[in-house]
């Protein structure tokens, strides 16, 4: 007889300490009350979130956003691109008081080639919009002296964009290090042989050791989730509004980075709609949102990549 009870503890006590299983994520959409904040890209009346007290130990400005015209050299002819670009340093920052983001953007539309570049500056909050610093298919490289004008047209929209970042300070947000599992999917369905980029044979890190598993962020049924696989949920935020109409696209969004903000708290995420159909459109949005205090301390104990 005690010998079966010492055989029934330890029994017990093995399942109790073994490895936590990562089981799939699945949650239930949430109501369309219970949005808990706005996507500021997306949402543009949104109600603001509310400008946080400045700790003068913790609210120092960093590196200040700075934007400026460069000389640019391509494989183009000069009849097909001109030779100059927008350099964006310091992106993207937050207000010291947490009440805007922003965020510099260069990207081709669609299935668009280089000549066909956009730049955008996009403000994320009270007052959120998006200012164009330059549309390359405006420029008509091809006609005389074109690229000299489309030049002093960038550089002016340039100075009166940076004039405006200069009457307050900035303090440039930091990119968690997190896995997004969303942001590998299309490389995922066609991963051969299980490889990765550098063929490298491919872990998912959910399926690590419990004390090895980063913080996943992720986006499932109108929710924003980040957790531990299999441990704990550090955040969950309904975020309906995310999601996009658009039928050549995904309906949901496929989050590829999480930048914060540890003074204020203050969070971007970035995602896009890419489903790798032709049609679709694929360039990145973003979206301002608050963190807790135990999503930063789980990434610094367990940090990604």
């Amino acid at each position: 007889m005690t010998t079966r009870v010492v055989s029934l503890s330890l029994l017990l006590a093995c399942a109790c300490t073994g490895q936590p299983i990562s089981e799939p994520l699945d949650v239930d959409e949430p109501l369309e009350h219970e949005l808990a904040l706005p996507a500021w890209s997306l949402v543009p009346d949104a109600e603001a979130l509310a400008p946080r007290p400045l700790d003068s130990r913790r609210a120092l400005a960093g590196e200040r956003p700075q934007l400026a015209v460069v000389d640019w050299s391509s494989d183009y002819a000069e009849d097909e691109v001109c030779a100059f670009a927008v350099e964006a340093q310091g992106f993207p920052a937050v207000s010291l008081d947490g009440a805007t983001i922003v965020e510099a953007i260069a990207f081709t539309p669609g299935n668009a080639d280089i000549d066909q570049e956009l730049m955008e500056l996009r403000w994320l909050g009270a007052e959120a919009r998006v200012d164009q610093v330059y549309d390359r298919g405006d420029h008509q490289p091809g006609e005389p002296d074109a690229c000299d004008l489309a030049r002093e047209q960038v550089a002016a929209r340039v100075s009166a964009l940076q004039a405006e970042l200069d009457r307050q300070a900035w303090r440039q947000l930091e990119q968690l290090a997190v896995y997004t599992p969303d942001a590998y999917w299309y490389e995922s369905l066609y991963l051969e042989d299980r490889k990765d980029a550098e063929g490298n044979d491919f872990v998912d890190p959910n399926t690590l050791p419990s004390d090895r598993r980063p913080v996943e962020v992720t986006y499932r049924k109108g929710w924003f989730i980040a957790r531990v696989a299999g441990i704990e949920v550090l955040e969950r935020q309904a975020q309906l509004q995310w999601r996009q109409g658009d039928e050549v696209c995904d309906v949901n969004p496929h989050i590829s980075a999480l930048w914060a903000d540890r003074a204020t708290r203050r969070a971007m995420v970035t995602f896009n709609f890419d489903n790798g159909g032709c049609l679709c459109d694929g360039r990145d949005y973003q979206a301002m949102l608050e963190l807790g205090d135990a999503l930063f301390a789980a990434v610094d104990r367990r940090p990604w990549g």
